[in-house]
């Protein structure tokens, strides 16, 4: 099963989502939907998901707002709701323990 893991950036919430995803046994990729993210969603990688997971509810907004042309075409849907913007007051321990406990509850996939 492949598992496309997005934040705004790709390069904090969504790369920790993706590495405890593998760790559990599955085929798993990480990207940003921002217009300025550091590793950017391709629409090849949401064509090949069986599984699309967004950390966060603005992450849903802003795909399917601002990114017209990337269409979500992925077999599922999940949305978390782990937030990072309070970082560094929000300790990276906790934000990743929350993305656990939430794609926990979804699991297996």
């Amino acid at each position: 099963m492949k598992v496309l893991c997005l934040c705004m950036n790709g390069v904090n919430r969504s790369k920790y989502l993706a590495g405890y995803l593998h760790q559990q046994g599955y085929c798993s990729e990480y990207g940003g939907v921002g217009s300025n993210a550091q590793n950017p969603i391709t629409q090849e990688s949401i064509n090949i998901a069986d599984v699309a997971i967004a950390v966060h509810p603005l992450v849903t907004r802003f795909l399917h707002q601002s990114l017209t042309g990337l269409r979500n075409t992925a077999k599922r849907y999940i949305e978390l709701n782990v937030s990072d913007t309070n970082l560094p007051d929000r300790n990276r321990d906790v934000v990743n323990s929350d993305l656990e406990k939430q794609i926990n509850r979804h699991l297996p996939l």
